[in-house]
């Protein structure tokens, strides 16, 4: 009760005078400053994401509010209390040290989280224009509300240390401030360092959750914080008893019994609080639980990184290499601890550039090299600029000791593997080099017979039909064992038409609409796909939609196992879709026409067979295969698209994955069929958010003039009112 009764009486002090309406009032108006500039910067440059830029810009700028804040709040909790001589009345009462600490932080915690509560008006604000993520908003108020509680412990104890408020405030800033700076020069200190001061630094702590994600082992280590600080402010307390109730008189009198034996006792007790919280700071780093509440799961990593660093049997060495920007180095860290965390065999070191230059030129990197890293297996090593899809690459890379070669077909109009226009595929091609593929160009009019390093061939869009003499070699190809992805577009084209039929597939002279599922503002012609059969490996787990243009369907003449082949079509439209045949022109707003309409949906536009060989048919290692294998098979996809890869299409919903992970099927690597990572390069280039000027004006007459104005209004009132009543 006496927690209850100190917490009452402090409050009473906060808000029966003007003081605590002015800090709040200045507080609010610096929050309400940094949100609107905030805002009007993540419009104007075009922010890529409104829960992850936004609210991380607006959470940063609050602990700048904070360090004019806290030590307002807290220089008079006990300062005040020593100077007036009202702190011998206390004890006077039955209250212990304990109560009296733990009552007058919790009233500063209040006043604080009134500020937090004050500031939720801000996404509410938002929110009545444009959608608001609400979890990165959470996790960033948690941050915010440890964070201050930290703060406050800090205050709380440096208030304990003096009976002047003034020293007490600027004392208070300047541990802050050194908090906030102290990962500011790392390359000042030696290797060692870094990782500490980054483990000591408050605010450095506190940006995943500005980012929003929560980890538990930063929950845990601002807990630590504040227990040890309010620890330190008890003992403070405490030891005013033995001291005499005074400060320091002189060394002799300072080191004289009792106060001799106390200060061991109060050392040994601090010794081990220290080396407690440390022990349990260390098990939270070793059991972190990490939380991503952005919307696109921004925070953590792909399923794809997840895959792979599943499939780690030997170590992998990364060594990054960082400049004197902290910001940087967390970065690394914080990506290279996430991939240590999944993988027992992942390892990473983080060295200064400037400290080790020597060693960086060894790997090639030279100059302005910050940033990069070295991915090592055994012998073989590979530099990248660190990222979560360039990691993914170099690791892939490395523990493969061959590259499969995938073949584009050429020779009959087919889209460019390494064209750069709309059409091209080099997007597609460089994705394929990211996953340890080589990528070669083939023409079967100039080739005996397809190349024995072919592991997939790929016939994307071609415009024209094969010769038979070119059919006969794709069949030797399948024959052997060969894989191949077929990408037909809505064109006649009898003799690979026949090829399919034997498998089992059946290409219809037609095109397929879906207006249901068309983008907002996109034409039927460019559907959405939205139902897989989620049996099949290629689209197991698969939740993204990919989009198709101008596509054709690709029926089956059996669904299931035959004698021969296995054929299963994976991808299909809406049920609101239909295809019509396709002997006139392919025109969007045939759409509306009912008489085109033949085939109702769901229409199949994409479909893989798994061709059943003989036992002996295919060598294993330059030997017949022998009965007690499994018999070899070939692998076919069709798709009845070939623009869903060009460069137009292939970064966009999720076609980049549905690509790759046909490849990776093909190619009998299941095991990295996976969503990865998104390229940064290909996120919308401008803010969804837009405002009026009068939506402007009025949010920042509310956050910045307004509800400051009323709060210093509210403190001016009850300040009047007690002064009136004496």
């Amino acid at each position: 009760m006496s927690v209850v009764y100190l917490l009452r009486k402090e409050l009473r002090a906060y808000f029966g005078s003007l003081f605590a309406y002015a800090v709040l009032s200045v507080s609010l108006a610096l929050a309400g400053f940094f949100f609107y500039t905030d805002l009007v910067f993540f419009i104007v440059w075009g922010g890529v994401s409104l829960p992850k830029g936004l609210w991380t810009y607006f959470f940063v700028d609050v602990r700048f509010v904070m360090l004019f804040l806290i030590p307002a709040l807290t220089m008079r909790l006990l300062a005040e209390e020593k100077k007036l001589g009202t702190m011998e009345l206390l004890w006077t009462y039955p209250i212990r040290e304990l109560s009296i600490i733990l009552g007058k932080f919790l009233a500063a915690l209040v006043v604080f989280l009134l500020l937090l509560v004050a500031t939720l008006l801000y996404p509410l604000l938002i929110q009545t224009v444009y959608p608001v993520e609400w979890g990165p908003v959470l996790a960033g108020y948690l941050g915010l509300f440890l964070l201050g509680a930290a703060f406050i412990a800090v205050g709380l104890f440096i208030s304990s240390l003096t009976d002047n408020q003034v020293v007490a405030a600027m004392a208070t800033f300047g541990v802050l401030v050194l908090f906030w700076f102290l990962t500011w020069n790392e390359a000042a200190t030696g290797e060692m360092f870094p990782e500490l001061l980054r483990h000591l630094s408050l605010f450095d702590r506190f940006q995943n959750f500005a980012q929003g994600a929560i980890d538990s082992q930063e929950v845990v280590f601002f807990v630590c914080v504040t227990l040890l600080f309010l620890a330190l402010a008890w003992q403070s307390l405490q030891s005013r008893r033995w001291r005499g109730g005074g400060e320091f008189t002189s060394l002799r009198a300072f080191f004289s019994a009792p106060s001799r034996y106390n200060w061991l006792v109060m050392a040994i007790i601090n010794v081990g609080l220290v080396t407690l919280l440390i022990g349990v700071e260390t098990l939270a780093i070793r059991y972190n639980r990490h939380w991503d509440l952005t919307p696109t799961k921004e925070l953590s990593l792909s399923a794809q990184s997840r895959q792979i660093l599943e499939n780690l049997q030997d170590n992998v060495q990364v060594t990054a290499f960082y400049g004197e920007r902290p910001e940087v180095y967390d970065i690394l860290r914080d990506l290279l601890g996430q991939y240590a965390a999944e993988s027992p065999y992942f390892h990473y070191t983080l060295l200064p550039l400037n400290r080790n230059r020597a060693l960086a030129e060894e790997y090639g990197i030279r100059g302005y090299g910050y940033g990069k890293g070295v991915v090592e297996l055994g012998d073989r090593w590979k530099v990248v600029n660190v990222g979560e899809a360039s990691l993914n690459a170099a690791i892939l890379s490395v523990m493969q000791t061959d590259q499969k070669v995938i073949y584009f077909l050429t020779g009959h109009g087919e889209n460019n593997p390494r064209g750069y226009g709309a059409r091209g595929y080099s997007a597609a091609s460089r994705a394929l080099e990211e996953e340890n593929f080589q990528v070669k160009q083939l023409d079967l009019g100039r080739e005996e017979e397809i190349p024995q390093d072919a592991t997939v061939i790929v016939i994307s869009g071609p415009r024209s039909d094969l010769l038979p003499e070119e059919e006969e070699k794709l069949t030797a190809f399948i024959r052997r064992g060969g894989n191949i992805l077929f990408m037909l577009d809505p064109v006649d084209m009898p003799v690979l038409t026949q090829l399919l039929g034997e498998y089992g597939v059946v290409l219809s002279d037609d095109v397929v609409y879906d207006p249901e599922n068309r983008l907002l503002e996109g034409d039927p012609l460019t559907p959405r796909i939205v139902l897989y059969n989620q049996d099949h490996p290629i689209v197991q787990n698969f939740a993204a939609y990919t989009l198709f243009s101008r596509a054709r369907s690709v029926g089956t003449q059996t669904n299931g196992q035959t004698r021969d082949f296995i054929v299963t079509p994976f991808a299909q439209t809406g049920p609101g879709s239909w295809a019509r045949l396709g002997d006139k022109e392919v025109r969007a707003d045939a759409v509306d026409m009912e008489d085109f309409k033949v085939r109702p949906g769901p229409i199949p536009v994409a479909a893989a067979v798994t061709v059943k060989l003989d036992a002996g048919a295919r060598p294993e290692d330059g030997k017949q295969a022998g009965l007690d294998q499994a018999a070899p098979e070939a692998r076919l996809v069709v798709y009845g698209d070939s623009d869903f890869a060009n460069n137009y299409f292939f970064n966009i919903l999720g076609n980049r994955d549905f690509f790759l992970n046909t490849v990776h099927w093909l190619a009998e690597e299941e095991e990295f069929i996976a969503t990865r990572p998104p390229k940064e390069e290909t996120a919308l280039p401008f803010s969804p958010l837009l405002l009026t000027a009068r939506q402007s004006r009025l949010i920042f007459w509310t956050v910045g003039i307004l509800q400051p104005a009323f709060v210093l209004l509210v403190g001016i009132i009850v300040s009047w009112r007690k002064k009136r009543r004496g």
